[in-house]
């Protein structure tokens, strides 16, 4: 038998091609990137939930921290959700330059409150998109140390904070705790009501200083 020539053998496949364009379902199979049927690297169904989660965020808007400062601010879990924490932001100034070591704390009970913030300075909860429910997730913020009721929390992030003085030019530096994304990395979950991540500045004296905290996190 002759071997095809290479016009023949490339007519026999376009009509292969044709054949199986036709076949129902083909169409789920062709496009792998774009189209229907687009799998992960595991060979498993990806599914987006980039910006689909609902997320809240909170501000402690310059608050004056108590003398040898332990717990400042708290996100506190909810009952009825289960809270991730996305990203925690730190940043201030005060009447003397100071270091600041600040830790990032996973309580599993919560703090027996001290001096609320008050006026504009509360951390209040809101909705980066209005269509959301309300926030279940209670951020709070104290004027003197709480009582730290767990004998041993957990440690997640510290980091040192450079504090500069009120009105000066230098620029001020911020502390900034981001979790999840990395590869499927997991953010601090906090699993009910009884647990929450607080800011520590490691009994640590800011003279005449003001704190700024912001949290952000998502509800499932």
């Amino acid at each position: 038998m002759k071997p095809l020539n290479r016009w023949k053998t490339a007519a026999l496949f376009l009509a292969a091609l044709a054949c199986a364009w036709a076949l129902p379902g083909a169409s789920q199979m062709v496009n792998r990137i774009t189209g229907p049927g687009i799998l992960d690297f595991a060979g498993a169904t990806y599914v987006d939930t980039d910006g689909q989660l609902s997320t809240y965020s909170a501000t402690v808007n310059g608050m004056a921290p108590a003398a040898s400062a332990t717990d400042i601010a708290c996100l506190n879990g909810s009952s009825t959700k289960t809270v991730k924490v996305t990203q925690v932001i730190i940043s201030g100034t005060a009447g003397t330059l100071i270091n600041v070591p600040v830790s990032l704390r996973l309580n599993a009970s919560l703090d027996t409150p001290g001096t609320v913030v008050t006026g504009a300075v509360i951390p209040v909860a809101y909705k980066n998109d209005s269509t959301q429910g309300t926030a279940t997730a209670a951020p709070t913020a104290w004027t003197t140390n709480p009582t730290i009721t767990d004998s041993a929390p957990g440690v997640l992030a510290a980091a040192v904070m450079n504090v500069p003085l009120t009105n000066s030019v230098v620029p001020t530096s911020r502390v900034v705790f981001a979790f999840g994304g990395r590869g499927g990395a997991k953010s601090p979950v906090l699993n009910g009501a009884a647990q929450q991540l607080c800011v520590n500045l490691g009994s640590t004296t800011v003279t005449t200083g003001l704190i700024y905290v912001s949290f952000e996190w998502t509800e499932q």
